[in-house]
């Protein structure tokens, strides 16, 4: 009887000090460098199209606005200025 709750007691014990792991592996940066920040999100549906004039379900809208959200704002007087976008790609030369 004693058989059959030592075995998966062991394995429990194994999983759980695999899941505890540091993860101290090859983290694909170069000595001295920092790792690259990944960000990882788990959606329940599959993205339908990235285009916004094509977009009619919210997956695809979740997605779109996770991905444009912050290029650009307005200020106070409610002008489009940019935020995070590259704000020489709004400059003419003339």
């Amino acid at each position: 009887m004693k058989k059959y709750f030592a075995v998966p007691a062991v394995m429990t014990l194994a999983l759980g000090l695999t899941a505890c792991s540091s993860g101290s592996g090859n983290t694909g940066a170069k000595d001295g460098e920092k790792p690259a920040q990944v960000l990882n999100l788990s959606k329940e549906n599959d993205v339908i199209t990235m285009d916004s004039t094509l977009a009619t379900d919210g997956m695809s809208f979740e997605v779109i606005n996770m991905c444009i959200e912050g290029l650009e704002t307005t200020n106070e007087n409610a002008d489009i200025v940019p935020a995070l976008a590259n704000p020489t790609m709004y400059r003419t030369t003339t």
